[in-house]
């Protein structure tokens, strides 16, 4: 997908967003995050807040650019120029979290090899749904890898726009995938729980993780919803989207998924 990185002046004052006309008091370092993404900064800032805490930075990212998008799509029209400087802050993140991607390639050839054919699933659809999100997702990598080659002007590449919306269907059927995977695991497990002839023999890890399962039906369907709004108009509700919207969704499903990753790592202490 292709990013417009509208040129903004570097030094535009953080009082002068902290006094828009909505009310938004941003938190010191969300506001400064963002702007400084316009001087290559936002990596150092959001790595020292982060630490080991492992996929956290990528969701704070996600959450940086769509809070972004989201106060941008809000002021498209009560103050343009507040929302183009934003706009931009949220196209480079995102160009931010592109380029990040480049690399998730190898880590998922080793998860897919280590997966196989799903022999450790509950049941033969957990196992057909994992290793179809698998081959997607191996072929996913290397088509977004093409539009990025493309958008960056490294390499020439016909049709561009055709690879963007191949990249889209793809991206859809992996989340799609995911979401199936979620929801057939969490009816499998709910299944176990009804069997449960006594419920305070569930200990409360058991019960934690089961409701944090419900809250990943919430989110990837948020993404599934995004996902679907990037195919070309005509397809579903692609395209139908406004960048308020867009913005609003991707803030809520990056705040859902910093949330089950603290909640995860409380669980498991």
């Amino acid at each position: 997908m292709t990013h417009s990185c509208d040129r903004t002046s570097r030094s535009t004052p953080l009082a002068a967003i902290e006094r828009d006309d909505c009310g938004i008091r941003c938190v010191p370092f969300i506001a400064d995050s963002i702007l400084s993404v316009c001087h290559n900064q936002a990596i150092p800032q959001i790595a020292g807040l982060t630490g080991d805490w492992g996929q956290v930075d990528t969701k704070v990212m996600k959450a940086l650019c769509y809070s972004a998008k989201l106060v941008a799509g809000y002021h498209a029209k009560r103050n343009p120029d507040l929302a183009k400087r934003y706009a931009t802050a949220s196209s480079r993140i995102s160009g931010a979290r592109a380029t990040l991607r480049l690399i998730d390639d190898i880590p998922m050839i080793q998860y897919a090899l280590e997966y196989g054919l799903g022999e450790n699933e509950p049941d033969r659809v957990m196992q057909v749904l994992g290793v179809t999100a698998n081959i997607v997702d191996l072929l996913y990598y290397p088509i977004e890898k093409v539009c990025w080659l493309a958008e960056h002007k490294i390499v020439d590449v016909k049709n561009a726009d055709n690879w963007d919306n191949v990249n889209s269907i793809f991206w859809v059927l992996s989340v799609y995938l995911n979401l199936m995977r979620t929801m057939r695991n969490f009816s499998l497990n709910q299944e176990k729980l009804n069997r449960t002839k006594n419920i305070n023999e569930l200990d409360v890890k058991t019960l934690t993780k089961h409701r944090l399962e419900m809250v990943s039906i919430v989110r990837i369907s948020l993404d599934f919803v995004h996902a679907v709004s990037t195919l070309p108009k005509g397809y579903l509700w692609g395209g139908k989207l406004s960048t308020l919207q867009v913005g609003a969704i991707g803030t809520l499903s990056a705040g859902l998924g910093i949330y089950q990753i603290f909640a995860k790592r409380r669980l498991n202490k």
